[in-house]
């Protein structure tokens, strides 16, 4: 079974308050003679839905692509829907009813901007 953790990515989706959004530009196009369609993707890392490393929050920690793949493996992941609107917080009191299931997960996933 496959569950989506994402969505669709938008340059009309809002990032990280302060962060630039999403820009896409065309860097050769069939249009104009080129034989192939290409476009150049700009993001800032806080876009969309993203796992920040011990890197993000420890100068001394290691980043995501220094770990080795099993640390991303997981065999009784949990994903919650905690709908909330765009800067609100998931708070203790949203996920204490679920503490049995949470207790139970060798990852926690919370998707909060549901329907997105």
């Amino acid at each position: 079974m496959f569950e989506i953790l994402s969505y669709p990515l938008s340059e009309h989706d809002p990032g990280w308050p302060g962060n630039f959004k999403m820009k896409t530009e065309p860097s050769t196009l069939i249009s104009k003679g080129e034989v192939a369609n290409q476009y150049i993707i700009t993001l800032h890392n806080h876009f969309g839905s993203h796992m920040d490393g011990a890197k993000h929050f420890n100068d001394k920690g290691p980043r995501l692509s220094e770990l080795p793949l099993d640390t991303f493996i997981y065999n009784q992941p949990l994903l919650l829907d905690i709908p909330k609107t765009f800067g609100e917080k998931v708070f203790d009191s949203d996920l204490r009813p679920l503490a049995e299931k949470i207790k139970k997960a060798d990852l926690l996933m919370i998707r909060s901007l549901v329907g997105i």
